[in-house]
């Protein structure tokens, strides 16, 4: 094989995998980012849940529309919180996760049933349903990084090869 044929396709190799893999570490970083942004929202969103539900002062504020009053009263900061924290666990996690973090949001809590066993076991179960499949996802994103590490090294290495032989 021609030598110089091996050294042009080493550099090629090497400057295309330079350029593509940058590009995918990116994408598969980035979902990984947005799905950790999730988790971090969906934590936030219940303890906000939690802390308005049995703030004595939150729960007198108690608006009624028609008569028709909620359960547990939140300020809005507390449900757009928790409304965006329920887009995207529905858009980054599996429909299983969402069902579990969407219980654990219409959970009852009141300051007459503290410690609110079934509030504390629905938030367990959220939580560790949310986290497995992040955690998946981490472990997924390392391998393939470092599968494309692995390729451009052997792409440099193939190429140097014939370049030698």
């Amino acid at each position: 094989m021609d030598k110089g044929f091996a050294l042009i396709s080493a550099v090629v190799a090497a400057f295309v995998s330079g350029f593509i893999a940058p590009y995918f570490i990116y994408r598969i970083k980035r979902d990984y980012d947005s799905k950790k942004e999730a988790f971090d929202l969906a934590i936030k969103a219940l303890a906000c849940y939690y802390t308005d539900a049995l703030s004595p002062k939150v729960q007198n504020e108690s608006e009624s529309i028609n008569g028709l009053k909620r359960k547990v009263n939140t300020r809005l900061e507390t449900d757009e919180l928790m409304d965006k924290a329920l887009s995207y666990v529905r858009s980054y996690y599996s429909e299983e996760a969402f069902k579990e973090f969407a219980k654990a949001t219409t959970t009852f809590i009141s300051i007459e049933n503290v410690p609110n066993e079934e509030f504390e076991s629905q938030k367990t179960k959220a939580i560790k349903r949310i986290n497995e499949e992040l955690e998946a996802d981490r472990n997924h994103t390392i391998l393939t990084i470092i599968l494309m590490i692995a390729l451009f090294i052997a792409g440099l290495g193939t190429g140097y090869y014939m370049a030698l032989n």
